[in-house]
């Protein structure tokens, strides 16, 4: 993890999170030095909207249909596993790493979802954490996050089961709260009037 923390050291890093509301602003997400995606989005569909760079890939998938995704991407990139994964089985044509999420930080959040009623941290906010928990950025902005209000651009469900995203939107309004180097961007907390319910944002750092 430490040549990870090297990596970022010092870097502007974007987390692009794969929510509908993304796609209602244009943006420049290619801007930042160090671009993180997760799971299924494919950024080359909506390249003004989610920058077309990607460096890092996140995903929780089972093994097989992370692999499928990760091949149709066609990207080269260093890969964070919030899975069991074997490595041996990845294909060896293609040159990335492979990053673990830490047990004991899965365990932490896992715990905190389920007192709430949910089953487990979604990949989201997971690596959010990760990169909190590494903390060498210089900055850390944090796109297409708004807790499933609007949807996934990757699926037609608009009703998680299995995470509790009240309390994701805690922790990570706890993360800002701590660290004046993440910034939530604002386009995404903008998609709609009703303010009070997006106003714990607007006490963190937004730019």
């Amino acid at each position: 993890m430490q040549a990870l923390k090297e990596y970022i050291k010092d870097k502007s890093v974007a987390i692009v999170g794969n929510a509908k509301s993304i796609l209602y602003n244009k943006k420049d997400i290619d801007k930042h030095d160090i671009i993180v995606r997760m799971n299924m989005a494919d950024p080359r569909e909506h390249k003004e909207y989610m920058g077309s760079i990607t460096d890092i890939w996140a995903t929780g998938l089972p093994q097989r249909k992370a692999l499928e995704a990760y091949r149709a991407l066609k990207f080269e990139l260093i890969v964070i596993v919030h899975a069991a994964w074997k490595p041996q089985v990845i294909d060896p044509e293609r040159n990335f790493i492979i990053y673990e999420y830490p047990e004991s930080s899965q365990a932490k959040l896992q715990a905190k979802e389920q007192q709430m009623g949910g089953n487990f941290p979604s990949t989201g906010l997971r690596t959010i954490d990760m990169f909190v928990g590494l903390g060498s950025y210089k900055e850390l902005y944090i796109y297409g996050f708004d807790f499933f209000a609007t949807g996934d651009i990757t699926t037609e469900s608009t009703a998680p089961t299995t995470h509790y995203f009240n309390l994701e939107k805690e922790i990570v309004r706890e993360f800002m709260s701590k660290d004046k180097r993440i910034i939530f961007h604002k386009d995404e907390i903008n998609y709609k009037k009703d303010q009070e319910r997006q106003s714990w944002l607007m006490k963190g750092s937004v730019k």
